[in-house]
């Protein structure tokens, strides 16, 4: 099967090393910007040096990712035998939200947003 055009989350991630989160923090406050959306997840890691598998444990369940070109991930999915219509794009954020509307039961709490 071949995926569809949109089938891959596609996002510019730059990260940097932060030495203090709570003057970061300020800075984004002065700038106008409040807490959306903050939560915590440990990560496992795993890369064959051209993408990447890594194994997410969230408040709402553990995901994997697969992280590289969208030939790499479609490679690595089917050898894990997962189907391109089994993919999910969507951030935690709004995993998070989906399901605190569909379910039953409140979903876990996330940590709090700083002030």
């Amino acid at each position: 099967m071949v995926p569809a055009k949109n089938t891959h989350k596609h996002r510019v991630e730059t990260e940097t090393e932060v030495a203090d989160g709570d003057a970061v923090a300020e800075i984004f406050l002065s700038l106008g910007l409040v807490p959306a959306f903050r939560y915590e997840k440990w990560r496992a890691e795993w890369t064959d040096g051209e993408g990447h598998c890594v194994v997410d444990e969230t408040p709402i369940g553990n995901y994997a990712e697969l992280e590289g070109s969208a030939e790499w991930i479609d490679r690595a999915a089917a050898r894990l035998g997962i189907d391109p219509a089994q993919y999910i794009t969507l951030s935690y954020g709004r995993l998070f939200r989906t399901l605190a509307r569909t379910s039953t039961t409140p979903p876990p709490k996330t940590s709090p947003s700083p002030p």
